[in-house]
């Protein structure tokens, strides 16, 4: 469930980048000043780098491509992910959960409110993990630009209980991203809902930028406390060679997320 969370990360940080057209958008930590996120576009290619977290990262997407790919420096590995791999992988696990709840129907009272507690959605028909955006109507100040409050709850995920963010967003135009980027943005994130939308029962709502009504320009982790703003919106060139994978990286498979017990 931890390599399952990951993911689910990586997607969400690729629904929430802009794209098309030579731009660096960096992001800092509010409580050291260093860089938290960057995110490169040149060329209807996109890279989104999570710099801090157990598992730094970066996705690369192309206009046109029917894949994602996530690289690990750490590991010095990479995973490219396709809508047909998520469709298998999630069969195995909607199997699997199939499968829990007829055993959990047997097990004592106890048993089945600990559960319960632990993965509170399962057995009544709403996904695993949800997400759900709430546009607060309140406003704030943040990195040097009025924007208005939103905020995201994830709920579901094991011993995690109730996480999320809380952004405060503005329109695309007011970072200088011209109407055809936010169209070629609106293509990605359409791609990507689409790549992911057979997660069903394990993962509820993707949101992105135009969902939340904008870009974050700062942003604060629930559970971690966490909070970074961004910086800079660097329009110089980005080089070509960001949105390959570094050479030598070897390719990864897909974390398996469940499998039918036999």
């Amino acid at each position: 469930m931890k390599r399952l969370a990951l993911f689910v990360a990586y997607i969400a940080t690729a629904l929430a980048a802009p794209a098309y057209a030579d731009v660096t958008i960096t992001s800092v930590s509010d409580k050291d000043g260093q860089p938290w996120s960057v995110t490169y576009i040149a060329g209807g290619k996109i890279r989104t780098e999570n710099l801090r977290g157990a598992e730094p990262g970066f996705t690369l997407w192309q206009v046109g491509s029917q894949h994602m790919t996530f690289v690990m420096p750490k590991r010095k590995s990479y995973m490219v992910m396709d809508k047909a791999q998520i469709a298998a992988q999630m069969s195995q696990v909607n199997e699997q959960m199939k499968q829990m709840e007829a055993q959990l129907a047997s097990m004592p009272a106890e048993v089945r409110e600990m559960m319960k507690k632990s993965m509170p959605n399962m057995g009544t028909g709403k996904p695993l993990i949800e997400m759900k955006v709430t546009k607060t109507g309140k406003s704030g100040n943040k990195g040097g630009y009025a924007c208005q409050m939103v905020d995201v709850t994830i709920t579901g995920i094991p011993m995690a209980g109730a996480m999320g963010q809380e952004h405060c967003v503005v329109p695309g135009d007011t970072l200088r991203l011209a109407g055809n980027d936010l169209n070629t943005v609106k293509a990605m994130a359409d791609f990507a809902k689409a790549m992911t939308k057979d997660l069903g029962q394990v993962v509820g709502g993707m949101p992105d930028m135009f969902e939340m009504g904008g870009w974050p320009v700062w942003t604060r982790d629930k559970k971690t406390g966490d909070a970074w703003t961004l910086k800079a919106v660097d329009e110089g060139a980005v080089s070509a060679a960001l949105f390959t994978v570094p050479a030598g990286f070897k390719p990864e498979k897909m974390p398996q997320m469940g499998a039918p017990k036999r």
